[in-house]
């Protein structure tokens, strides 16, 4: 039974909202699967629709395809598609003609259907479940490093009690890959400084192997690694490697001088990751009209109500630029940026007071905190003001690729 019905099957979300959305709607919505619509407008890129397979609260499937979600429900091709990525023998030539001759010997039905062929596979020990959970791990996870945090959307739940026959050893706990991801994203923003980008090519310096006196070995292995011109995310995908596994490879690389990156990129796979505001406010109604004017400018834009929440968010996911209001309550905005300005990993970020207010105790407290001053505007006609400044501190502090 597959049925999809308006209320609480959707969900709108914003830049960093969709994990804590996703977690949280699924303790009503179990079984079936999420159509997610990722807003790629701003990147000129297409639009693209992610799939999400959960069976009882655990994720069986993650793949992108058309609006048409049909055409991407759990099957056997786009399975295997996975498998083969990241269980290399299954490339094997002798391993396709097992594949072709247990299907010969299946009902048609039964040769698209996953739980079939993958218990046919694992009786001929062509591989084994745990190998099945685990490059459908690497897969779901790669997703979400590419797409859970950094845009906005809206999602639909469409229940499907079929995938109750999913076999339950098979599933990955939600909550648990939600809860990795951000982990995950703390991992990457580490070797952002050594690794440009994860579709970037790696090249070998093998002068500066030698004067390290690098073993043979090593040098052999970094060579051929290198040899083929692929990017990281390609030759995570040929060695059949989780992603951010390969890139903390380079990372480790790139830190002795042993590899360099080349600057030339495919545009049709680079995304660009335009800067980051985070604003810090109680009022809600500020939070939305700063939300939708910096959007427009551009910008990614996250928010936050709650002063006490804002340095654990911004050391989880670090801004470009933030801007905190004066007069909140539990927490002033200048205790805040001083709390701000104790993070040995926050200390550079630029920050900018913005008040209503605009007396000279509060301007100075501003510069003596090191920290830029915008002033609300109070009637409309300062509105004009307010966003002629706004754009010129964003051109400063934090200026957009394009």
């Amino acid at each position: 039974m597959v049925s999809s019905s308006p209320g609480n099957n959707n969900l709108i979300f914003q830049s960093h909202e969709l994990a804590d959305k996703l977690c949280q709607a699924s303790e009503n919505q179990p079984t079936g699967y999420w159509r997610i619509r990722v807003n790629f407008d701003s990147l000129n890129v297409d639009e693209k629709y992610w799939y999400l397979a959960v069976s009882q609260k655990r994720v069986v499937f993650s793949g992108f395809g058309s609006h048409d979600w049909f055409a991407r429900r759990l099957n056997w091709l786009g399975l295997l598609e996975i498998l083969q990525r990241y269980i290399p023998r299954l490339r094997n030539e002798m391993v396709k003609q097992e594949l072709k001759i247990i299907a010969s010997q299946l009902r048609p039905e039964q040769q698209i259907s996953p739980i079939i062929m993958v218990s046919q596979m694992v009786a001929k020990e062509l591989l084994n479940y745990p190998e099945v959970t685990q490059a459908m791990k690497i897969q779901v996870l790669a997703d979400f490093d590419a797409y859970l945090f950094d845009y906005v959307g809206q999602a639909t739940f469409i229940q499907d009690v079929q995938l109750l026959n999913w076999p339950s050893p098979l599933g990955l706990g939600l909550s648990n890959l939600l809860l990795q991801s951000k982990q995950r994203r703390l991992e990457w923003t580490k070797i952002q400084a050594f690794v440009p980008s994860i579709e970037s090519v790696p090249q070998f310096d093998s002068q500066e192997a030698e004067k390290q006196s690098l073993p043979e070995k090593q040098k052999q292995q970094f060579r051929q690694l290198t040899s083929r011109g692929k990017t990281i995310r390609e030759l995570s995908a040929y060695l059949g490697k989780d992603p951010l596994e390969m890139a903390q490879l380079f990372s480790r690389l790139k830190r002795k001088n042993l590899v360099t990156f080349s600057t030339e990129q495919n545009p049709q796979t680079v995304i660009l990751r335009e800067p980051e505001v985070l604003i810090v406010d109680d009022s809600a109604l500020m939070l939305q009209n700063f939300r939708a004017l910096v959007t427009k400018l551009g910008y990614r834009v996250r928010c936050c109500s709650d002063a006490l929440s804002a340095v654990p968010t911004m050391l989880a996911y670090p801004p470009d630029v933030v801007f905190v209001d004066v007069n909140m309550p539990r927490l002033s905005g200048f205790q805040l940026i001083r709390q701000i300005r104790l993070q040995p990993e926050l200390v550079e970020i630029p920050l900018i007071v913005l008040t209503a207010e605009k007396s000279l105790s509060n301007q100075m407290r501003a510069k003596w905190s090191k920290s830029q001053f915008l002033t609300k505007p109070l009637k409309s006609e300062d509105i004009n003001a307010f966003c002629s400044q706004l754009c010129s501190l964003l051109r400063e502090v934090a200026p957009l690729s394009q």
